[in-house]
Parts: C-alpha cells; sequence; structure tokens
C-alpha cells in the first residue's frame, strides 16, 4: 500500500462559513478535519498521513512561508514510506507557490499542488474531487508524474505556464496543460520537463516587486525601487517587452544602480523580443542591460529572480527561458 502525505495549507479549500456574515473563512479547518470530512480518499491501495502546515487565506503566503512549507515538503519526501506528498492551498497564489516548489524541490517522487474555487460545505463544491484526484496522481506509478505538478478540475498542469484563468469558476487554471485524469484514471499528452534551475539549497529568496506597465503611468514606482537598494526588479510590459518611454531614465538609473531588472510581457502567450526600434522598446530597454524573461509571466519571473539572487546565481536572458 503506497502513503501520500497531504500538506494543508489553508485557503478556500480549508473554508468555513461565517455565521454571521455568510462568508467564508479561509483556512478555518486543519488538515485532520478537512480530510477527515471525506473518509473515501483512504483506500485499500494509499494510505493518507495529514499534516497542517499553515491555516491561513493564500494572499497571506509570502517567501518566508515558501521556505519553511519547502523545508516540511522536503522531510517528508525523504521518508522512504512516503510515496509522494499533495499540497492543498488557497488559489489566489497557488501558482506562485507550485512554480516555487518545482525550482525548489528536488526529489523525484510527485509533489502535486491543488485547491477549490468553493468551500467544502458549498454546493456544488470541488474541494474533495480536487484532493482526490490529486491523491490519484501523486499515487500513481507514472514516470512523467515526477516533481512538482499542479491538480486542477480534472486536469493536470506544469507549474512553469499555469495561471488562474477565473476568479470562481471551478474551471479556475489554464496553460500548460499536459493531462487529465478521468475517474482515477491518468491520461498524460505531454511532459512538463525538468525546470531549467533548481534551488535545493536556498538560504533566502531576495525581496523582488513587480511593477506592470499601463499607458501614461508614471515611473513612481521604479524610482521608489531603485531608491529602496532592492537587488531586483521586474516589470510586466507591453506587447513584445516594451514600456512607457517616460520610464527608460529611471530604469537606466536601476540598471546602472545594481538593481538586476527583468522585463516581460503582460500577453498571455509569446516572448519578449527586439522586433521594435523606439524610446521604451525591449531592444532599447535591453540595450541599457535590462533581462529579456523571455515567456515567462510576471508573477513566475519574480519567483526566478527572487531564487537567483537569494542563492547568488547569476542571472542572465537564458534563466527565464
Amino acid at each position: 500500500m503506497k502513503k501520500i502525505a497531504v500538506i494543508t495549507t489553508g485557503g478556500t479549500i480549508a473554508s468555513t462559513t461565517d455565521p454571521e456574515t455568510g462568508r467564508s473563512i479561509a483556512g478555518k479547518l486543519t488538515g485532520e478535519k478537512l480530510l477527515g470530512a471525506y473518509r473515501d480518499l483512504s483506500s485499500d491501495q494509499v494510505e493518507l498521513e495529514v499534516f497542517s502546515a499553515f491555516q491561513i487565506p493564500s494572499n497571506a503566503m509570502d517567501f518566508d512561508k515558501l521556505l519553511l512549507l519547502k523545508s516540511v515538503v522536503e522531510s517528508f519526501l525523504l521518508r522512504t514510506d512516503i510515496s509522494g506528498v499533495v499540497i492543498t492551498h488557497g488559489t489566489d497564489t497557488l501558482e506562485e507557490t507550485s512554480y516555487f516548489l518545482s525550482l525548489a524541490i528536488t526529489s523525484h517522487k510527485p509533489v502535486v499542488t491543488t485547491g477549490s474555487q468553493r468551500i467544502p460545505g458549498e454546493m456544488g463544491s470541488d474541494s474533495f474531487a480536487n484532493i482526490r484526484d490529486a491523491i490519484t496522481l501523486a499515487a500513481a506509478d507514472q514516470p512523467d508524474c515526477s516533481g512538482t505538478l499542479l491538480v486542477f478540475n480534472e486536469k493536470i498542469f506544469s507549474p512553469r505556464s499555469v495561471r488562474k484563468v477565473h476568479t470562481s469558476n471551478v474551471d479556475g487554471f489554464a496553460g500548460g496543460q499536459i493531462g487529465t485524469i478521468d475517474r482515477g484514471e491518468l491520461f498524460i499528452q505531454n511532459t512538463p520537463g525538468a525546470p531549467k534551475a533548481c534551488f535545493d539549497n536556498l538560504p533566502a529568496m531576495a525581496e523582488v516587486p513587480l511593477i506592470k506597465a499601463a499607458s501614461g503611468m508614471s515611473d513612481l514606482f521604479i524610482r521608489a525601487a531603485t531608491a529602496s537598494n532592492l537587488a531586483g526588479l521586474v516589470i510586466e510590459g507591453f506587447g513584445r517587452g516594451h514600456v512607457p518611454p517616460s520610464w527608460v531614465s529611471a530604469i537606466r538609473e536601476a540598471v546602472d544602480s545594481g538593481m538586476t531588472v527583468v522585463i516581460t510581457s503582460a500577453c498571455d502567450e509569446g516572448r519578449v523580443y527586439p522586433a521594435y526600434e523606439y524610446p521604451g522598446s525591449f531592444a532599447d530597454l535591453t540595450a541599457k542591460g535590462v533581462i529579456g524573461g523571455q515567456d515567462m509571466d510576471a508573477k513566475k519571473a519574480r519567483i526566478m529572480l527572487a531564487c537567483l539572487l537569494g542563492s547568488g546565481h547569476r542571472v542572465d536572458d537564458s534563466s527565464f527561458l
């Protein structure tokens, strides 16, 4: 019989309802109470061991908690009796936590993250179906399912490319789908591939702000980041990796100060590329020392940059492939 560790961190999937307001209280349920509410998850084939790491809404997840979660996951993966790990998590930052773990966990045992859009007691809740599917994947004898993956609404995703695409619908994630789970049966269409970088020894994550470009927006936040002496900055630009021309001077000053500045695109698909020549274009920015984030979305690029800087790795365009 396989043994799967289920690590709970809170979120909608562990929520109850406030009797006075009728609103959800994220992370109210401990892991034991959450898993105890659905006894059918344990079977003759799978034994579960439940551990509550946090009881928080996922908007409270931060770099310190990510590093703590990494250590908790690793402590289970090192055990010979544990075949895989499932992590339940709030959906707001699920994609970021999943991507971080894909970079930071070196074990070949499966690590599967999941969450829900509806609380366990709500009609039509997706909580237990997603937990069931995550456990199915974590316990599978499937070589393509090693490393960290994300499961949601019967779909299996690669953490690098997945995004939350709906605020409330149970089909809330898209991008980077590698397979499906249909009534306990796995169908893998694509292999996710191993992350290019791996940070198994990560003493800290650098503080990295993320600034989104918008039409006519001032360079105030870029100058504030430079004044704060931060090591890195991610800018989510337009199209191929462009920013308002009024930002160029502030960005050049940020790079000259020693800050590592990475430019990404707000577009869902495609990479940044020097296709144009004008002030604020990708070509103009890279000529001033800005690094291209390839096709990575800004939140994932921020996680990558925080890990690279925190571990002392060199940062260049190839870091974001």
